[in-house]
């Protein structure tokens, strides 16, 4: 399969010349554009982020600041009401009917009052109001209050016993500023409902309150009540003209605690004014780069053009003669360099070439050999079953004993089935082992066997424990008293143990390294298989899930303990 990396088309440029040229061209557009869109990007949410969080941070401080202005009325109402405050006398005075005593109390509850007002300048009209008297407005600071109705005051949000209000215009008739307004409720020694109002004098200061332009931005002030209502709206103090309003607007909105608003708002045209001012600026700096960039792409790509040439003209060369050994200096010191790596891939290409060749050879070789080595199987058993039949006519008991259990041994060793068997096949094995080698030295070998049955149809790879018992009667097999002990049971996480034990000789630590490293034994035993093929069978069938650990001490024994799972997930080519 052919994959082009270049379009193929009419007007792409069959040149490396010209299609150079288009790629500087597009390689320098590229840059600038992705560095334009990503910094335009960038710039625009970090400029937009810096004002969204000076506007947020900004309308939060005002919405403090009123907060301030209800709180200090919150407190100041504390000093009228009936317990512990002026509350007590108005009360009292009202439900006095000795002239002298009222009159003692009146003077009491105007001293206090003056005190309150002398002590916060901020206080606007003051008075208690009593709805089921004639005269409801009592002990009031102002001239006269007309129609006083609580009902008609912008509710600005309740709190309990209190109510806030506002902005509405002040109760004293001679100011016609706007003000913050609260209303306590209060009860009198019966039970009788009556209140106490207190307002603020912002009169002038509220233009002071309501800041009309941060960073430059003409600002909308909006109080909304904890209902969602509006309560006030400077737009023509900011704006002139309330009646054309701005659809296009952005508003901050910082909630209380008590769930009124004050909402901050701009035109999105005043909002976005500096990133279009960035923008055009960005534009001509852009166009300039441009026009820059193109013209080191034109210098660079004469500076390339020869060298390119005349690393064609070498390529081509080598293409056509591999034996050429002519050079070529350049220049440019990257240019030289490159001609050099060249050469070095040459020179790899025909190393490369011959460890090929080579390793074919060798791959014949062993496939002689492997055929040369393989021997027929059946014509071994075969021939087993000849002798055996004729031992058993001949009378030859021992003899017939000897060639089965041989058989037997030939015929799992040469198996071509599977090379994984079961743990009960495995151990089978070993018994028909043991026996020949019973036979063999006319020596009945102290072998006990611990095989739990749960553990009698597991797989494992094929002579993985009969090395094992080969190497104990090698070495633990010194004297009358010898034995070997094999337990195969489960452990825990689903692994199961392997474990062949002598009471022998003994291996040294150097032996125990060279039997580990060597093919095989200098003086074989059995198959000569060799703990190295045990080894081997477990990093290939198991890798790091398996553990093999081997304890010998001299004149003691030997210990070699396999753990192994009790599956083999995914075998190797097993046949």
């Amino acid at each position: 399969m052919v994959v082009r990396y270049f379009p193929k088309g009419r007007f792409w440029p069959k040149t490396l010349k010209n299609r150079l040229g288009i790629l500087l061209l597009v390689s320098t557009l590229i840059p600038i554009i992705l560095i334009g869109y990503i910094s335009y990007y960038y710039i625009y949410v970090v400029q937009v982020k810096k004002i969204n969080d000076d506007m947020q941070s900004f309308v939060k401080t005002e919405r403090m600041e009123i907060e301030k202005l209800l709180n200090d009325m919150n407190s100041v109402s504390q000093l009228l009401v009936v317990d512990g405050g002026v509350g007590r006398d108005v009360v009292d005075f009202l439900s006095e009917n000795d002239g002298f005593q009222q009159a003692l109390l009146f003077k009491n509850v105007n001293k206090s009052l003056v005190n309150i007002y002398s002590s916060n300048p901020n206080l606007g009209a003051v008075f208690y109001y009593f709805p089921s008297l004639n005269e409801p407005v009592q002990f009031t600071n102002i001239d006269s209050v007309e129609n006083f109705s609580m009902e008609s005051l912008p509710v600005l949000y309740p709190a309990n016993l209190l109510s806030y209000y506002g902005p509405h215009p002040s109760m004293n008739k001679q100011d016609s500023n706007l003000v913050f307004s609260l209303i306590r409720k209060l009860e009198d020694d019966q039970g009788n409902a009556f209140y106490v109002y207190l307002e603020t004098k912002l009169g002038a200061n509220l233009k002071s309150l309501f800041t009309s332009e941060i960073l430059g931005l003409k600002l909308i002030h909006r109080i909304n009540s904890f209902d969602g209502k509006e309560l006030f709206n400077n737009r023509q103090m900011v704006f002139g003209n309330a009646e054309q309003p701005d659809p296009n607007l952005r508003s901050f909105v910082s909630t209380s605690a008590a769930g009124w608003q004050l909402v901050i708002s701009v035109r999105e045209s005043d909002y976005r004014q500096e990133i279009v001012k960035w923008r055009n600026q960005f534009m001509i700096v852009a166009f300039g780069s441009l026009l820059v960039s193109l013209l080191l792409g034109w210098l660079i790509w004469r500076m390339i053009s020869r060298p390119l040439h005349q690393m064609n003209q070498a390529i081509n060369q080598f293409s056509l003669n591999l034996n050429d050994q002519s050079t070529i200096q350049f220049d440019l010191l990257e240019f030289q360099h490159l001609y050099g790596n060249f050469q070095l891939m040459r020179n790899r290409i025909f190393e490369l070439i011959a460890e090929v060749e080579n390793k074919e050879k060798q791959r014949g070789q062993l496939e002689v050999e492997k055929l040369l080595v393989q021997i027929n199987p059946h014509f071994i058993h075969n021939t087993l079953n000849t002798i055996q039949w004729l031992a058993r006519m001949h009378g030859k008991s021992d003899i017939v004993d000897l060639v089965t259990i041989f058989t037997r041994v030939l015929h799992y060793n040469l198996g071509k089935n599977s090379i994984i068997v079961t743990v009960s096949e495995e151990i089978e094995a070993v018994c028909d082992y043991i026996n020949l080698q019973s036979i063999r030295y006319d020596y009945t070998f102290n072998v006990q066997i611990h095989v739990d049955p749960a553990t009698e149809g597991i797989p494992l790879p094929r002579f993985v424990l009969q090395p094992l018992v080969e190497n104990a009667l090698y070495h633990g097999m010194t004297n009358d008293e010898g034995r070997i002990d094999v337990h195969v049971e489960l452990v825990e996480n689903g692994r199961i143990s392997l474990t062949v034990s002598d009471n022998g000789k003994g291996i040294t630590a150097e032996k125990l390294e060279q039997m580990l490293l060597e093919d095989t034994q200098k003086e074989k035993i059995g198959l000569g298989i060799g703990l190295r093929y045990v080894r081997k069978m477990l990093d290939t069938y198991y890798g790091q899930q398996a553990k093999m650990e081997i304890t010998s001490k001299l004149n003691e024994g030997t210990r070699i303990a396999l753990v192994i799972p009790n599956r083999i997930e995914e075998a190797p080519n097993d046949h």
